[in-house]
């Protein structure tokens, strides 16, 4: 009975982690190469259940394996286990806003504890140092056990320091992103874990490895939903509510500003050089916002069509001139002198007051004075 429950848990945990690596792959989680990794982690995870589904049904003699083909599904558990978190954790280094190692030095580096496990498992094959299997198929922990424990979970001990690294140094809602998104994946897996500790009998680090992948899943189209799909920042519905969140944790010594951007003669770039090109100078100018808002702490979002924002939050007046211009400055310099076309935008600002309390108002405010400065604009060309 005992068997049967932990191959039925067994097979569920293993449907569960193809699902979420089928929609995955086909929806994203993030961009196609990042996405890969995250897929591939629910790949090695849902493998290593199945190798965990054969052992047991062994075990309770429902399979008859012979003793090197036991000693070859635990060691593929524990390789696939490993691996699983070995690919979360270069997800998670991937999507991170700093890059701490090159490309390859990453790679390198992320396969270095997954070789150790490797050369410990080949060895145990003849040593038992970290697990054996007798002739009656009965199983046995190592003096070295521990070691597989340390090397497949420092996975996941240094993908949630790699995210708190990201974090120090914050000031904006991005650190509390951050520290869920940890929370969400190695939560589960230690909270489960520690649990298995205590009743071997039941595959519950298998539930809490299923249950981390849902919650990273799920959280992570959640976080689509607010994103623009072409540019790959914040979409409307996303800034109207960072926007409120930003006002009313307005301290008294700060002072927000909302800008309202409009690339200029973007309908010309359309007709004359296709919507593609069109999609190109969206891109750049969202890249280029992004960046900014980086150095400055503000925050940028695509509010629909050309048009763009930015929610700046500072103690001094003066700054806001600076940051306009750095903006300007900095969309001009996409395009050099043999593109056949010139980029601009025409930029809007409005202070948080009394008389621009709601979040419409304030958006009002900076569309009417960037649709003057777009007039002004215009008129000098003219002249």
């Amino acid at each position: 009975m005992q068997t049967l429950l932990y191959s039925e848990i067994n097979i569920f945990s293993i449907i569960a982690l193809f699902t979420v690596m089928f929609n995955s792959s086909v929806f994203g989680v993030d961009t196609k190469n990042k996405n890969r990794l995250f897929s591939c982690s629910a790949c090695f995870a849902a493998m290593s259940c199945i190798c965990d589904f054969l052992w047991e049904m062994s075990a309770g003699g429902y399979l008859l394996l012979s003793r090197s083909a036991a000693v070859l599904v635990n060691t593929m558990y524990f390789i696939c286990y490993a691996l699983s978190f070995c690919c979360w954790f270069l997800y998670i280094e991937s999507i991170s806003e700093s890059k701490i190692f090159k490309r390859k030095k990453r790679a390198y580096i992320a396969f270095l504890p997954l070789a150790v496990l490797v050369i410990l498992l080949a060895a145990s094959v003849f040593t038992g140092c970290v697990f054996s299997i007798d002739e009656n198929l009965n199983y046995t922990r190592g003096p070295l056990f521990f070691m597989q424990v340390v090397l497949s979970y420092g996975y996941i001990a240094a993908a949630v320091i790699r995210i708190l690294y990201d974090v120090i140094g914050r000031k904006n809602k991005l650190v509390w992103d951050n520290i869920i998104f940890a929370a969400v994946f190695a939560g589960p897996i230690i909270s489960a874990s520690t649990l298995q500790a205590f009743f071997p009998e039941l595959p519950i680090a298998c539930l809490g490895i299923v249950l981390a992948f849902m919650n990273v899943y799920v959280y992570s189209l959640k976080v689509h939903v607010s994103v623009d799909m072409l540019t790959g920042i914040a979409n409307r519905h996303k800034l109207m509510n960072e926007l409120e969140d930003r006002i009313s944790s307005l301290k008294k010594d700060e002072k927000l500003y909302f800008l309202f951007l409009d690339i200029d003669s973007f309908k010309q770039i359309n007709d004359a050089f296709g919507h593609h090109e069109g999609d190109n100078a969206l891109k750049s100018v969202a890249t280029v916002l992004k960046t900014l808002c980086k150095t400055t702490g503000g925050f940028c979002a695509r509010y629909g069509g050309d048009e763009f924002a930015v929610i700046q939050v500072l103690k001094k007046s003066g700054d806001i001139k600076r940051i306009k211009k750095n903006i300007y400055d900095s969309v001009e310099k996409i395009t050099d002198k043999n593109s056949a076309y010139s980029l601009s935008v025409s930029i809007g600002c409005a202070q948080h007051t009394s008389e621009t309390e709601s979040v419409q108002e304030l958006i009002s405010c900076a569309d009417s004075n960037m649709y003057s400065k777009k007039m002004q604009r215009k008129e000098k060309v003219k002249m």
